[in-house]
């Protein structure tokens, strides 16, 4: 499926970009306003969130901790990849102190 998240395909930024560009584009026409780069910004990385939560799901490692997650990753496959996209969404999502959300809208 093309819009299935897993952390065992690559990132769709491009289609994240995509997504962002469009709500910032319904934002203008409902607010009356011009473009704005930190809206879009902020539409980007709730989309980006959105991947990764459902990523998460679909891998079956919500329930676990970094270690576990790591553990579960390396055993199951090599793909560098797929480790680098797990550990995103630990140091992204999973993090107390980092905090993606942008509150100046």
């Amino acid at each position: 499926n093309e819009y299935l998240a897993s952390f065992k395909i690559s990132t769709p930024i491009k289609s994240l970009h995509e997504l962002a560009d469009s709500a910032e584009k319904q934002f203008i026409k409902i607010n009356k306003t011009d473009h704005n780069i930190n809206h879009q910004t902020y539409y980007f990385y709730e989309y980006f969130k959105a991947f990764l939560q459902a990523a998460v799901q679909n891998d079956e490692i919500f329930n676990l901790s970094y270690d576990q997650a790591i553990k579960k990753a390396t055993t199951q496959i090599t793909n560098i990849h797929f480790l680098a996209r797990i550990i995103t969404y630990f140091k992204i999502l999973k993090q107390s102190d980092t905090n993606l959300s942008i509150s100046f809208i």
